[in-house]
């Protein structure tokens, strides 16, 4: 290969594009990561889920039912049918889209804000730990191979 191949690989690369493949690849590890924030009461911003429950002998319930989150705070998770639905796709924007297919989800961001939905700070360094080696992968791939 010559230089002037490995410049002509690098201009046309596309790296937004291997990104949201590797999304693609990675989407039930990210959806993973999301429901486990919710399970512990946190939305993506690393808030506490609000507004609190306001019946105690709910909160209660909650916790009894094995809930991480603190006593009073939301985890969304009933039957389960909303994390059941959660589901993540690459976003337009060169970001990760995450959201619900259950019939409660206008319901839950209208109450609790779309922030249940994303990944906290701690989560994206989750995600960049398993997902970079496949990104710089796809990109060697793409520079060396043509």
């Amino acid at each position: 290969m010559t230089l002037g191949q490995l410049a002509a690989n690098a201009k046309a690369l596309k790296p937004l594009e291997l990104f949201a493949e590797v999304i693609e690849e990675n989407k039930e590890f990210i959806v993973d990561l999301n429901t486990s924030q919710l399970e512990e009461g946190k939305d993506s911003n690393n808030e506490s889920i609000s507004p609190e429950y306001l019946m105690p002998e709910y909160a209660q319930l909650k916790i009894s039912m094995g809930s991480k989150a603190p006593l009073g705070t939301p985890n969304l998770n009933f039957e389960g049918d909303f994390y059941e639905g959660i589901y993540s796709e690459p976003g337009k924007d060169g970001g990760i889209f995450i959201s619900s297919t259950d019939s409660k989800t206008g319901k839950l961001t209208g109450k609790y804000g779309t922030n249940i939905f994303g990944l906290t700070a701690k989560s994206k360094t989750e995600f960049k730990t398993v997902s970079l080696p496949g990104l710089l992968t796809k990109m060697k791939h793409e520079l060396f191979s043509k």
